[in-house]
């Protein structure tokens, strides 16, 4: 079983395609496409993405994601132009995925809406405090299959203090026989 098997259940075959695929790969993976990042847009906003290490605005431009999936939990380096993020990802219980990224640790409700995959952010906490409900940021996270290409768009957004960060792309896959 995989990740995201494992916390999506049956739900998993549903997904698209890419989706399913991405999520099913085991070991080390290095997968390439393009990505467009839109930065924070205030003073605020950009000293978070430096302390998370989010990426730095950019335009379309080569996009290079690693994965290394093993003994239920994955690795995640995201290869931004200028900047990495990486986290690790963990089942937290049915349906709920954990990720940690730097200090936070965040909780995701995971939902398949017709074939696409939906994160709900449900909780942070930084530095092990929990991060007030009522200043959560509104974080958007849809994952799809087009074609034989995985599509993200990733997003998370501080209310009143504006966009903390907004990336869009896709990646190629290996082919099925390439992971045989």
């Amino acid at each position: 079983m995989t990740l995201y098997r494992d916390v999506l259940g049956k739900e998993f075959d549903k997904l698209d395609a890419p989706v399913q695929r991405l999520h099913s790969l085991q070991g080390g993976h290095r997968l390439t496409g393009t990505c467009t990042i839109i930065g924070a847009e205030r003073r605020i906003g950009r000293c978070l993405s430096a302390l998370l290490g989010l990426p730095l605005p950019a335009q379309a431009g080569p996009f290079t994601f690693e994965i290394d999936a093993n003994d239920g939990h994955e690795t995640w380096i995201r290869h931004f132009p200028r900047r990495s993020m990486r986290s690790r990802l963990y089942q937290l219980a049915i349906s709920r995925l954990g990720e940690q990224i730097g200090p936070a640790r965040l909780t995701f409700r995971l939902e398949n809406r017709d074939g696409e995959l939906h994160l709900h952010l449900q909780h942070i906490r930084v530095f092990g405090v929990p991060w007030p409900t009522r200043w959560l940021p509104r974080i958007w996270a849809v994952e799809r299959g087009e074609d034989t290409r995985f599509h993200f768009d990733v997003g998370a957004d501080l209310g009143r203090f504006g966009l903390l960060v907004a990336y869009a792309g896709h990646l190629e896959l290996p082919t099925p026989e390439a992971n045989a």
